[in-house]
């Protein structure tokens, strides 16, 4: 009599039944060829696709734009100054281009390619977000007359001419420049006056050696004016207009103090 290699007697199945006898059911119903007798060891498993669970089937396994998606969080998450980076420069970047009127945290954020949560994680509202980037711009303009100050020579005068150095250039810029839309505001926008204030205020007082003379100070009035009539210029103003007032300016930077002293008295107005 044959017998099936996986069955052996025990006391609850104490015969080797008859393959042949049984091969009629195991025809009628496959899946009893898969029974073991009692006290038989398991069957090996064949290993599941990792995602293939009860609960987890196959054909919903995370997708590879889930995958990226998570991965991307992963990584802003683990760089908040580079998501912080990105929102200003899109914020500065949306206000350049359509008007400070554009700059919506939906926008900014879109832009930026995080949630608005995320945003808000960093800047709690819009005038939050609108003060970083103009104290960021303040940080730039820092940084770049900083590098004028210092390849300058002549210690007197040298922060104003830096100064009427780099808003020659932003005024060049016009339209195209990130001042444009955010200086303009700082007339009606309380926040941004005082962060503007601050930063004079300090400036002066790092340059009061250099840069106290009443004539330098009419210098850097005049081109803040020169800045702004250039921003209400429907087309600017002419670029060989602006090189002359640039000189001119520039030259008057270079005045010694005694040349101060004899400019007319009404000029000697009190240090910005």
């Amino acid at each position: 009599m044959a017998t099936h290699p996986s069955f052996s007697p025990s006391p609850l199945f104490p015969f080797s039944p008859d393959i042949p006898a049984l091969s009629p059911l195991l025809a009628v119903s496959p899946c009893l060829s898969r029974l073991a007798p009692f006290g038989s060891p398991p069957p090996a498993t064949t290993p599941r696709h990792p995602f293939h669970t009860r609960s987890t089937p196959l054909a919903i396994k995370p997708t590879i734009r889930y995958v990226y998606h998570m991965a991307q969080s992963h990584r802003r998450e683990k760089r908040p100054d580079e998501v912080r980076r990105s929102l200003l420069d899109q914020a500065a970047r949306i206000a350049t281009e359509q008007g400070l009127a554009a700059v919506t945290l939906q926008a900014v954020a879109e832009a930026a390619s995080v949630t608005k949560g995320g945003l808000l994680h960093h800047f709690p509202g819009k005038q939050p977000l609108i003060e970083a980037v103009f104290a960021d711009l303040l940080a730039r303009l820092d940084d770049e007359i900083d590098t004028l100050i210092a390849a300058d020579p002549q210690p007197h005068g040298r922060f104003t001419r830096a100064y009427v150095d780099a808003f020659f250039r932003e005024t060049r810029d016009g339209e195209k420049s990130p001042w444009a839309a955010i200086a303009v505001s700082c007339m009606a926008d309380a926040g941004l006056r005082a962060l503007w204030s601050d930063w004079m205020r300090g400036r002066m007082e790092r340059h009061a050696a250099t840069d106290d003379a009443p004539a330098l100070a009419v210098v850097r009035y005049a081109a803040d004016g020169i800045w702004l009539a250039n921003l209400t210029e429907t087309a600017g103003l002419p670029t060989d207009h602006l090189d002359r007032l640039h000189e001119d300016l520039t030259r008057m930077t270079q005045m010694t103090r005694s040349d101060h002293d004899h400019l007319p008295h009404h000029t000697r107005t009190p240090p910005r």
